[in-house]
């Protein structure tokens, strides 16, 4: 048991970080977030609350490429707020939101990451149109902020011409626009330069260069229907020649610190081998076999790392990802990257005690991990409104009918619905959960998009349906196949193995 806790807290990489108090003992290595929302759109619901959120990790990279803790403080407009941070290193990365649950509203962009170092004493004004930073460290931070308000303007002709095909035109204007902005952000950037130093400096070009692509080649993902689309980006002259001198120009121990590049990196890799010889989409596993040996091939030393590193994190919730772990940890030496591998490494192996959750039921009673010795569990977790979870059960239905009656296979279906009201009658729908399941509550009050329960963090589940296969007590499969009959086959699999 003492193993398996000290497991449980290797995999909270910064389990140290939590919001605290204005009362409470600030540190002079801790950073501080102070502010107000200072939006209009809220002085108009004065008495309404709203859940501002920092992200925090020790990873550059957008949200969805890095392990981060969450911290969550409810506000009302113009009220105060504060965040007292334990760095976690001495240079880590922020995203900052806040949001209305009801009516739902969301202030901020999934890319916009934010540099703090330790001792950092941050006030900001959150609205709308812009974040605005002052106080010790601010400098960087008012400089991104002011770098992500460059936006696209003029949208309406890029879809006239993607909606009339003539997509050969959308990417040559696409491409005018962003050189456009670029260079409004690089001008910013030489407005902070004096203030930054020359390493912050360079950080923040290699964002400027990061952004000019990334959220337009990833947006790419989207289109696949429509493969002449793809086509006319990847024949262009603009896709071909795309500039990655900067891995030339700058120390890559710098480069690597940028909260933005190796992203845009990452998904022109991604374009590279997104699509076959004929034409035709690459399947998603072929897909990624290209861009692993691409990575390896064409990327060396600490770029290469942080990449092997990005790819294999954001497969994190496919079966093939395991193909790549080994290979990964055999490349990687940097110890940050090293310790996100070998966590999905640990909490995806064979054998491995699963956490010991201990959760309430829908009929108020406590169900525990400990309760189901000798038995295999079928663990799915969802929330409501999740149209995938919902396709997800459908498909299960068969599954679940032919283990009715097999006392050796339970499911336990987690919910991390924020109003536990909506999760009970989400129950009684049964559009989330069959009536042979088990349904256990994760969620609550602060859990928004992503639940503060231990065994969510535990297992750092962040999309969802997410399914795991336990056998007496221990992980028998983390990454199961969705297809109904693999499924079943695993099953009968763990019914069977010793």
């Amino acid at each position: 048991m003492k193993t398996l806790h000290t497991l449980i807290l290797m995999l909270f990489m910064f389990n140290s970080i939590k919001a605290q108090t204005t009362k409470e003992n600030i540190n002079v290595d801790d950073v501080v977030i102070e502010g107000k929302i200072t939006d209009s759109l809220l002085s108009l619901v004065p008495d309404k609350k709203v859940n501002v959120t920092l992200y925090v990790s020790k990873f550059p990279a957008n949200a969805s490429l890095a392990p981060r803790e969450k911290m969550v403080l409810e506000v009302r407009y113009n009220e105060p707020f504060k965040f007292v941070i334990k760095s976690p290193a001495d240079r880590f990365f922020m995203r900052i939101d806040f949001r209305m649950q009801n009516p739902f509203k969301y202030w901020s962009n999934f890319d916009n990451v934010y540099i703090l170092e330790k001792g950092d004493r941050i006030s900001c004004k959150l609205s709308d149109s812009f974040f605005e930073f002052s106080g010790k460290g601010s400098e960087k931070l008012q400089c991104q902020s002011e770098i992500y308000r460059c936006r696209i303007k003029g949208v309406n002709t890029l879809i006239m011409l993607s909606n009339s095909g003539q997509f050969d035109k959308e990417v040559a204007l696409m491409h005018h626009k962003l050189d456009s902005i670029n260079q409004q952000r690089l001008t910013i950037v030489k407005h902070f330069a004096p203030k930054l130093g020359k390493e912050m400096t360079d950080i923040m070009i290699a964002n400027c260069h990061g952004l000019k692509y990334y959220t337009w080649f990833r947006t790419q993902r989207f289109f696949t229907a429509t493969p002449v689309r793809i086509k006319a980006l990847i024949n262009s002259d603009t896709f071909k020649k795309t500039d990655l001198s900067l891995m030339q120009k700058i120390d890559p121990a710098v480069l690597i610190t940028s909260p933005n590049y190796c992203d845009f990196v990452l998904e022109k890799i991604n374009l590279d081998n997104l699509m076959a010889s004929d034409g035709t989409i690459n399947k998603p596993e072929l897909k990624s076999k290209l861009m692993f040996e691409s990575i390896k091939s064409n990327y060396t030393g600490l770029i290469r790392e942080k990449l092997l590193t990005m790819f294999i994190y954001n497969l994190r919730m496919v079966p093939y990802m395991l193909d790549y772990l080994d290979q990964g940890l055999s490349l990687v030496k940097k110890q940050d990257y090293r310790e996100i591998l070998e966590t999905l490494k640990r909490t995806n192996m064979k054998g491995v005690p699963f956490f010991p959750f201990e959760m309430e039921d829908d009929k108020n009673n406590i169900i525990k991990l400990a309760n189901f010795k000798n038995e295999i569990i079928i663990l799915d977790f969802w929330y409501t409104g999740c149209t995938n979870c919902v396709k997800l059960n459908k498909s299960m239905a068969p599954i679940v009918e032919a283990y009715r009656n097999n006392p050796k296979v339970k499911f336990i279906s987690v919910s991390i619905d924020d109003d536990k009201n909506q999760w009970l009658k989400s129950i009684k729908s049964g559009l989330y959960t069959h009536s042979e399941s088990i349904n256990l509550y994760a969620g609550g009050k602060k859990a928004s998009s992503a639940s503060e329960h231990p065994l969510i963090r535990a297992y750092n589940i962040k999309s969802y349906p997410t399914l795991f296969i336990i056998k007496d007590g221990k992980m028998y499969s983390s990454l199961p196949p969705r297809d109904p009959q693999k499924f079943k086959a695993l099953i009968e699999e763990a019914l069977t193995a010793d």
